[in-house]
């Protein structure tokens, strides 16, 4: 073995042992003891990802322990907003809520990439109807309208097609995590593709595509940009609080509201995008179910309001 191999496992061996040192002064309610260890190992940059998550996570609990919240709630947020283990990342997320932190505040768990890669797995899985759950209210409704200018009403089967294409190729991704929002950028021939999104809650839902030719580079339909008018060619208005609405629409409206409680991310993602879709024609039923026994229904509800 040479010289730099036996330091390099002499260093993992001495942050090993560091990283233990921590575990087992947490144990024994010693959390500043813990907090120097973990440091220790997160200092030293050890190039082992696992490692320096695992002691980032247990320094910033360290810390909750001893009352240093908000150097608790950085080490959180580090971990709940990089490409770290997914474990890692959920339990992050999870003490940063319970420490006092606004999870809504924390960029989506995975990026937009991940999550254009699960849509077309779903697609290619032959489960093109759920190409709604990851669309935002306003892009949803602009495609209706397309479709309606079009002269036919789209389904979810009709446009997936639009987001199955595997040959293209990613040439750019740009995120803006204060603003929540993020593009990527695929080409295909003398094609280029732009594939918008906006965050929701932890996720990260398509509001819009823009296509352009390999002629000039000339941007062609933008679906967001799209009027949003009604069949009737007037302003598409959303109606008044419970007026006026079909049993059909009310019965969608507590279809969406039980799936705010599905296991399914996506599918609870969906329900709350056309929940906000529908507008205020949806607040009646949804402050009929506020105090829902199911917490995750509840705390939809309660995000849907614009509650605390």
């Amino acid at each position: 073995m040479s010289e730099p191999a036996e330091l390099t496992l002499a260093a993992v061996l001495a942050l090993t042992a560091h990283f233990q040192a921590g575990v087992d002064a947490m144990k024994a309610g010693d959390p500043a003891r813990a907090a120097t260890e973990m440091t220790a190992v997160i200092r030293a940059e050890p190039g082992l990802p696992e490692l320096s998550a695992g002691a980032r996570l247990l320094r910033g609990q360290a810390l909750k322990a001893r009352s240093k919240t908000a150097e608790a709630l950085d080490d959180f947020r580090w971990l709940a907003t990089r490409d770290v283990a997914p474990d890692i990342r959920k339990k992050a997320r999870e003490e940063y809520a319970a420490a006092g932190g606004k999870p809504e505040s924390l960029a989506p768990e995975v990026p937009p990439l991940a999550e254009w890669k699960r849509l077309q797995e779903a697609i290619r899985g032959e489960q093109g109807r759920q190409v709604w759950n990851w669309l935002a209210g306003p892009f949803g409704r602009s495609l209706r309208i397309l479709g309606g200018m079009m002269g036919e009403e789209l389904e979810a089967g009709d446009v997936a097609f639009w987001f199955a294409e595997d040959e293209a190729v990613l040439v750019g991704q740009a995120i803006d995590e204060a603003a929540g929002t993020a593009r990527l950028t695929f080409r295909e021939d003398e094609q280029t593709i732009h594939v918008d999104w906006t965050q929701d809650g932890a996720r990260w839902l398509i509001s819009g595509l823009q296509h352009e030719d390999g002629g000039g580079g000339i941007p062609q339909l933008a679906v967001t940009d799209v009027p949003r008018l009604s069949s009737e060619g007037e302003k598409d208005e959303a109606p008044a609080a419970g007026a006026g609405l079909t049993p059909e629409l009310k019965a969608e409206i507590d279809t969406c509201i039980g799936r705010l409680g599905a296991a399914d991310a996506a599918v609870r993602a969906g329900a709350r995008a056309r929940l906000r879709e529908i507008g205020e024609a949806a607040k009646p039923q949804l402050k009929a179910r506020a105090g829902d026994g199911d917490p995750e229904i509840a705390t939809s509800i309660r995000e849907l309001l614009g509650r605390p």
